[in-house]
């Protein structure tokens, strides 16, 4: 697999370990994920327009997983501008779209999710009031 995978960090308060909390799809797509160490802060990461998303459960990502074994140790965030599904999607569009997408993964412990956007992602991190 072709890649250039990196870091990312969109804010500066971002924890190591994230886990999904919420992912829903209405119209622009709203990730919310939490703390791994401090359940009540939570991570939202919002996609106004993405052009395609996919979630696999970690477990069966074998060949990403040994292609790229760094994704699963001790970050979430990561950004690429090169890959299968980059590939996959510009085949499918007849290519007019290369160059211009940027393929957002989100690595926790149960999942791997990927955007294909051309736009920033939206970060925020709140965190929950326990009465």
């Amino acid at each position: 697999m072709d890649n250039d995978i990196k870091r990312w960090k969109p804010i500066s308060h971002i924890p190591n370990k994230l886990y999904v909390k919420e992912m829903v799809y209405n119209g622009g797509l709203t990730i919310k994920l939490a703390n791994d160490k401090d359940e009540n802060e939570i991570i939202t990461i919002y996609f106004e327009l993405q052009y395609a998303f996919r979630n696999i459960d970690e477990s069966y990502h074998l060949r990403t997983s040994f292609e790229v074994p760094f994704l699963l140790q001790d970050w979430s965030l990561y950004i690429s501008m090169k890959g299968d599904f980059i590939d996959i999607f510009n085949h499918l569009t007849y290519n007019i779209y290369k160059g211009k997408l940027v393929n957002y993964i989100i690595v926790t412990s149960n999942d791997i999710i990927e955007i294909l956007a051309h736009e920033d992602a939206k970060v925020q991190v709140s965190k929950k009031i326990i009465s």
